[in-house]
């Protein structure tokens, strides 16, 4: 078998999903606690590259991060938990959106890039579809 040698860092490159907008799914959820001490939901997202293959990351919602937060309240129909201020990891299971997916590089060279959810979006590209009203002209076919 021929083969063609990468580089490790070629390698790390080939898993990183190029940086845009996508579909996700939450597969896994958990009330956990941060290293700061403060509350978290860990997520585990499937999500789709632009080829339709299943990809999986993972996503920390922190009060931290409130936008974040909010944002993925909003496109998960969740306001009413955003408004309670109350949201558990039981709540994310299951819901499902688009992200805002980047590379995030480590500055400091220890750890190799990895993809990472910039921000929850609403898709604003939704294609209206326009009925034609049915006319009956009588004209045989």
């Amino acid at each position: 078998m021929k083969i063609t040698k990468k580089t490790d860092q070629e390698l790390q490159e080939m898993s990183l999903i190029e940086p845009g907008q996508y579909p996700f799914e939450v597969i896994e959820a958990e009330d956990r606690i941060s290293k700061s001490g403060n509350e978290m939901i860990w997520l585990k997202l499937k999500i789709w590259d632009s080829l339709g293959r299943e990809r999986f990351i993972f996503d920390y919602l922190l009060d931290s991060m409130a936008h974040k937060v909010k944002h993925f309240c909003d496109i998960t129909n969740m306001q009413d938990k955003y408004e309670n201020e109350n949201l558990l990891a039981t709540d994310c299971l299951g819901k499902s959106g688009h992200l805002d997916l980047i590379i995030q590089k480590d500055k400091t060279g220890q750890y190799a890039d990895r993809n990472s959810v910039r921000d929850y979006v609403v898709k604003k590209s939704v294609e209206k579809v326009i009925e034609t009203p049915f006319v009956d002209d009588d004209i045989p076919f």
